[in-house]
């Protein structure tokens, strides 16, 4: 077994990482990681071998995991908002008395907060899991305009509805998302340390959640003034904005998802997001391009100009000015890192 970590107990940011061969001590980090969880190991192989990768910063936490063995797990309600990415075998889940459901490399699961899950995996299955304060997403939401809480301008508990994402294309961006989040975490020199790069990444996952996975945001309106857009409502809007960025997407369109006019769907980016429909869409559609930018190789034949028109921007010029303004840097410079 070896076991290792590059931080102090006053880093901002933690790192550790275990790797064993011993069937007990995997057992034993698979419940401490995942409290009040039974684990069936079955027969690991004499060649099997576990693998650990654990990154903290702040509120954030994420890891990555490499069984090396087939198993089960009956995992209590979890307390955190956190979902698991299927790197490679399959993780098949199971809640509440319904069948279970088996997801594949590029798939995500929201872990339940209010039920027991039941989880097996193949001997070759790998993970990578984030957790997030559910505090966090409350505020994200919060943030959009939703205080329909208590009467004392708190907003409400979020409540999902499901353990799976919208769509394909929602779940795509959330794991991407929570990849780029890992990487960013689990660097030597992670940006992380930074209060203000912390805060806007968990920012952003804690909102990328609420367009993500299926929630009462998305289903109940809270009208703070007569004939005013609730965040419900825009929150639909963002969903298929997000789910869709990389199609033709017309206002009209954005309306049509949401429910209602193109005039009401203006005013309301206008108010509680401060930009048009088209302003935010571009903005999202810049940060997909500067991820695609980011995990590209140039080796394999990714290029700046490839990149940027699956984004929908036609005019490299256009595209190279916007970019190095949003991130102070070249796109051809982020490919080649």
């Amino acid at each position: 077994m070896s076991t290792g970590s590059d931080t102090s107990p006053g880093d901002v940011v933690q790192r550790s990482s275990i790797v064993t061969r011993d069937v007990a001590v995997a057992a034993a980090v698979i419940e401490r990681l995942y409290a009040d969880t039974r684990t069936d190991l079955g027969r690991p192989g004499a060649d099997f071998e576990f693998r650990l990768a654990f990154a903290s910063a702040g509120p954030l936490a994420m890891s990555t995991v490499r069984y090396g063995f087939a198993g089960r797990a009956e995992v209590a309600p979890v307390t955190t908002f956190t979902t698991a990415v299927v790197q490679t075998g399959t993780l098949s889940v199971a809640a509440g008395g319904a069948p279970p459901r088996t997801l594949t490399p590029g798939q995500a699961w929201r872990w339940n907060t209010d039920q027991e899950l039941h989880a097996g995996w193949h001997a070759d299955s790998a993970f990578v899991l984030q957790q997030l304060p559910l505090v966090a997403v409350d505020e994200a939401a919060a943030e959009t305009g939703r205080a329909d809480g208590e009467g004392d301008g708190r907003a409400a508990a979020v409540r999902f509805l499901d353990t799976g994402p919208v769509d394909a294309a929602a779940e795509r961006y959330w794991t991407s998302l929570v990849r780029f989040a890992y990487q960013q975490a689990a660097a030597p020199d992670s940006p992380l340390t930074s209060p203000l790069v912390r805060t806007q990444l968990t920012r952003t996952l804690a909102q990328t959640a609420l367009v993500t996975f299926p929630n009462t945001t998305m289903t109940t309106d809270y009208l703070a003034g007569p004939g005013e857009v609730g965040p419900a409502t825009l929150r639909r809007a963002l969903a298929h904005l997000h789910a869709h960025a990389a199609e033709p997407l017309t206002v009209a369109d954005l309306a049509r998802a949401a429910g209602i006019g193109v005039r009401a769907l203006q005013q309301a980016f206008t108010t509680h997001l401060g930009v048009t429909p088209l302003q935010h869409l571009r903005r999202v559609r810049l940060e997909r391009a500067h991820q695609d930018l980011r995990a590209g190789d140039p080796g394999a034949g990714d290029t700046v100009a490839g990149i940027a028109s699956r984004w929908g921007f036609a005019h490299p010029g256009r595209f190279a000015a916007a970019y190095q303004e949003q991130y102070a840097v070249s796109p051809a410079t982020t490919l080649r890192r």
